[in-house]
């Protein structure tokens, strides 16, 4: 947006711009410059005062009045709302950029001082694998895919095969309520659930070679599985 500055060469004609403008109804600001306490000697002017430029006819009737060779006008263009969404764009992408340099940071110092395992996050910071540092083979992910800082998904793999082990946290309580398990070729060989988020199943089925369902159930939540098939315990859970 377009801007007029008008600079005073001093204190006298200054006041009495600014009396002008008060006088006819004239929005403006003003800042006294810096190192103006002896304009003539600096060459510094005393003041500046900024209007909008929609008064450019009045301000131009009101020097006309006053004695021009006091007051320097000029036109510009106003980008201090750019100006200030291009800092607080930057501010943002600032840190954006900390927490990103911090987070590949904190893996490569887990690299550094873990044992066993190479960590790394994929390039749409979704999923986070481990890998065997002796034989580079995949050993499991962790899978985030909403951003929230909460696994949703876990998968666990034998020698890069699998997934082996699958597990879900629907209700993203930090806890997996369901647990499928896959042999070599990705058939299902059984499953676990964990009803009450305690960390233990509470139903578990077993799928053998003659495709037979043995299915088990913690009656008592004890930690310990009783042979449930009689009763035909049946569940909703959906392989994923």
């Amino acid at each position: 947006m377009k801007k007029i500055l008008i600079e005073s060469t001093n204190e006298v004609s200054h006041n009495l711009l600014i009396d002008a403008f008060s006088n006819q109804g004239i929005n403006f600001s003003q800042r006294i410059l810096s190192d103006a306490s002896f304009p003539s000697v600096s060459g510094t002017a005393y003041a500046e005062i900024s209007i909008s430029y929609k008064y450019l006819k009045e301000v131009e009737a009101v020097l006309e009045a006053l004695s021009e060779e006091d007051y320097r006008l000029r036109i510009t263009n106003d980008s201090s709302g750019k100006g200030k969404f291009s800092r607080i764009a930057l501010i943002v992408y600032s840190i954006v950029v900390t927490l990103l340099l911090f987070k590949y940071w904190h893996i490569n110092y887990l690299n550094t001082i873990d044992k066993n395992f190479v960590i790394k996050w994929n390039h749409s910071n979704v999923a986070l694998s481990y890998t065997d540092k002796k034989n580079g083979k995949l050993v499991s992910r962790f899978i985030d895919e909403n951003y929230d800082n909460n696994f949703e998904r876990f998968e666990g793999y034998v020698n890069s095969i699998g997934p082996s082990t699958v597990s879900l946290d629907k209700d993203e309580n930090g806890y997996y309520e369901e647990t499928f398990f896959f042999d070599f070729y990705g058939k299902p060989t059984g499953m676990g659930i964990d009803k009450d988020a305690d960390g233990s199943f509470d139903y578990y089925e077993l799928i053998t070679d003659e495709n037979d369902t043995l299915k088990f159930e913690d009656k008592n939540h004890n930690g310990r599985m009783e042979w449930s098939n009689k009763k035909q315990v049946t569940t909703t859970a959906e392989a994923p």
